[in-house]
C-alpha cells in the first residue's frame, strides 16, 4: 500500500423508520489495499457497500474519494460487482460488456482485457439466462473491472466458483492491488480472504467493532479446546443453538471450541465426543471468534 488515502468515510449512518442498519461508521482505505467487510449475517455489510456507491437513499454522515467530496465526477473511478441476480438475461455477455463501455466511455477492446482477467471470454456470446450461476460471477467481475477502476467494490465474488476459478479470482484480486487498485470484499469463505492478505473491517449489528490486519490475527492467539466426535456430525449451526455462550467451529467430525482469556471450556461440554484436546487457535478461528461477538462479553 501507498499510504495515500482513496476513501474517507466519516459517521456513515443507515436508519429505515426506526430501524438503525449502520451505526456512525469511519474508516479509511488505503491505495493498493485489499479489505475484507467481514460479519455475520444482517451486520450490515452490503448496504454500507450501497451506502458507498451512493445506492443507499438513506445514508447520512460524510465521505470523501480520491481526496474530494465532489462524488458524482469520484465515483467514475470506482467499480463495483453487486449481485450476479441483477445482469440483464437476455443479453449476451458481450452486449453487456459493450453497453458498460459506453456508459464508462472506453474503447470495445476492454472487453477482451477484462474477460481474460476473469475468465470469461469463452461464453461471451451465449445469453446471460443461460449461463451458470458461476459464469454469472465472472461476467459480474468482467462488468466492475471496465473502465480501469482505481477503487472496486466485490460483494461475494467467489459465491458459485469452483476452485480453479476461484483461484484465478484470488490472482486477478493480487495482481490489481499490486497495480495499485484498492479493493474492497465481503464474503463468507474466511480462508480465502485470509490467502489474500486482506485488512479486516468486522461489523456487528451495523457498527464497526474492530480493524484486523492478517498479522495482529497471529499474535496471542487463544487457546482452543478440540472436540472429536463420536459417529455423527456437529454443525456450526447446531453448535450455536445448543451452545449459545460459547464460539465454536465445526469442521467435520470434531469442533474446536475457543477458551476466553480467563475462561476454561470444560471437557465435558459435549456429549458423546471420543476425545478432547486443548490447541492453539489459527488466524481463521480468531478471526470467527472476532465476528461471533463473543469477545465483548
Amino acid at each position: 500500500m501507498s499510504g495515500k488515502t482513496v476513501l474517507k468515510a466519516e459517521n456513515i449512518s443507515v436508519s429505515i423508520g426506526r430501524k438503525i442498519i449502520l451505526d456512525n461508521i469511519s474508516f479509511e482505505l488505503e491505495k493498493g489495499g485489499i479489505y475484507a467487510l467481514v460479519g455475520k449475517n444482517g451486520a450490515g455489510k452490503s448496504t454500507l457497500i450501497r451506502a458507498l456507491l451512493g445506492l443507499e437513499p438513506n445514508t447520512k454522515g460524510s465521505l470523501e474519494l480520491f481526496g474530494t467530496d465532489k462524488l458524482t465526477q469520484a465515483r467514475r473511478r470506482v467499480g463495483a460487482m453487486l449481485s450476479a441476480d441483477t445482469l440483464p438475461l437476455k443479453k449476451t455477455g458481450r452486449r453487456y460488456l459493450t453497453e458498460l463501455c459506453m456508459l464508462v466511455g472506453c474503447g470495445y477492446d476492454e472487453i477482451e482485457r477484462v474477460s481474460v482477467l476473469t475468465g470469461a471470454g469463452s461464453f461471451l456470446g451465449q445469453k446471460i439466462g443461460s449461463y451458470s450461476y458461476g459464469m454469472k460471477q465472472r461476467l459480474s467481475l468482467a462488468g466492475a473491472l471496465v473502465g480501469s477502476p482505481e477503487l472496486v467494490f466485490l460483494d461475494e465474488p467467489f459465491k458459485g466458483l469452483d476452485p480453479e476459478a476461484a483461484g484465478q479470482l484470488q490472482m486477478t484480486v493480487s495482481g490489481l492491488a499490486r497495480e495499485g487498485v484498492t479493493a474492497v470484499i465481503t464474503d463468507h469463505i474466511l480462508s480465502i480472504l485470509l490467502d489474500l492478505g486482506c485488512e479486516f473491517l468486522v461489523l456487528d449489528s451495523g457498527r464497526l467493532m474492530h480493524r484486523l490486519t492478517c498479522q495482529q490475527l497471529e499474535k496471542d492467539p487463544l487457546n482452543v479446546k478440540r472436540f472429536r466426535l463420536g459417529g455423527g456430525i456437529l454443525t456450526d449451526e447446531a453448535f450455536a443453538v445448543r451452545y449459545p455462550e460459547y464460539c465454536g467451529i465445526a469442521r467435520g467430525n470434531y469442533v474446536d471450541v475457543i477458551e476466553p482469556n480467563g475462561r476454561e471450556v470444560p471437557d465435558t461440554l459435549i456429549e458423546g465426543c471420543t476425545s478432547v484436546e486443548r490447541l492453539t487457535a489459527d488466524r481463521e478461528e480468531m478471526l470467527i471468534w472476532h465476528i461471533s461477538g463473543k469477545d465483548t462479553l
